[in-house]
């Protein structure tokens, strides 16, 4: 009988990998959620807290980190991405070619 109630915390848990997938696809589906709502004219979010959401879900997939921006980008469905990726996609790399003292900004990257 003590070993019933001992019994391991999460054992009846899908892979940690569809968890992944699945808060990923839950992240999208939220921001996506809120463009329609601001397409709409429905009073949307003011402005959504992406670490936030993000924390939120990988919470209730029980995570063990939160899912990076590029896992969440692709979940986004492929027509809502010009709409959702200036949300996700956050500052440009700068880099320097060598052999020159100039620096430009080549690609965007999210962090």
């Amino acid at each position: 009988m003590a070993a019933a109630s001992t019994r391991k915390a999460g054992t009846g848990l899908p892979p940690e990998s569809e968890r992944f997938l699945r808060c990923c696809a839950d992240v999208a589906n939220a921001l996506i959620e809120d463009h329609e709502a601001a397409s709409d004219g429905r009073a949307a979010r003011k402005d959504v807290n992406l670490n936030a959401l993000r924390a939120r879900y990988a919470k209730k997939h029980k995570l063990g980190s939160m899912p990076p921006l590029t896992a969440i980008i692709a979940a986004v469905p492929e027509h809502y991405k010009k709409y959702i990726l200036p949300r996700l996609v956050a500052k440009p790399i700068r880099r320097s070619f060598p052999g020159t003292r100039e620096v430009t900004t080549s690609a965007v990257l999210a962090r």
